[in-house]
């Protein structure tokens, strides 16, 4: 009996854990790195035309689904965070004396696998906040022309379609966001583009 109440016990700390974990995350971390993935997106993408570039070519010409490829990111993000923090931590602990040499190699070695995790994190957070971005712009357009598709008429909405998946830059997509925010105005419709932050 006492076995049975503490696997019961486990069950139900392993749920509440599990609820108040996903709670925190929907509430706080999701919107915290989305926020942070925008700005880091829309940093770059003022610095770089061809970044920025990229990231409406890949929402209109990439066909699989980005959120497996933001979760392959997050995970190459994580081993690049475990790596910087297990060489900094392994830095800091004292080590007896050892020899010259010895000393030298494993401080190199500290140093290259540092600045590798630091080079992980880097590309791998840039990737996520392109892979995000992309993947709202991508969601918001297919959303806005299915929800305006009776409005447009079945020879419209293949012409629109073709034209987003058309788009090669942010010019091209700012002309077709244009058009589907005039189809919308004029069939007094709700659209995700109206919404999508420039």
């Amino acid at each position: 009996m006492l076995r049975f109440l503490k696997v019961l016990g486990s069950i139900l700390a392993a749920v509440i854990l599990g609820a108040i974990g996903s709670g925190v995350w929907e509430k706080m971390l999701s919107p915290a790195l989305s926020r942070l993935l925008d700005g880091t997106s829309a940093l770059i993408a003022s610095l770089s035309s061809s970044y920025e570039d990229s990231i409406y070519q890949r929402a209109a010409r990439d066909t699989t689904d980005l959120y497996s490829i933001k979760i392959a990111c997050l995970i190459i993000l994580s081993i690049g965070i475990a790596l910087v923090i297990s060489i900094a931590l392994r830095a800091l602990a004292r080590t007896t004396m050892q020899e010259r040499t010895q000393t030298r190699i494993k401080f190199m070695l500290g140093a290259q696998g540092l600045s590798g995790g630091l080079a992980l994190v880097v590309v791998a957070f840039i990737s996520m906040a392109k892979v995000d971005t992309a993947s709202r712009i991508k969601e918001s357009s297919l959303r806005s022309l299915e929800i305006l598709r009776p409005a447009l008429g079945e020879a419209n909405y293949v012409q629109m379609r073709s034209q987003y998946y058309s788009i090669e830059n942010k010019g091209d997509f700012d002309a077709f966001r244009r058009q589907l925010l005039e189809a919308a105005n004029k069939s007094s419709k709700k659209v995700p583009l109206q919404t999508l932050a420039d």
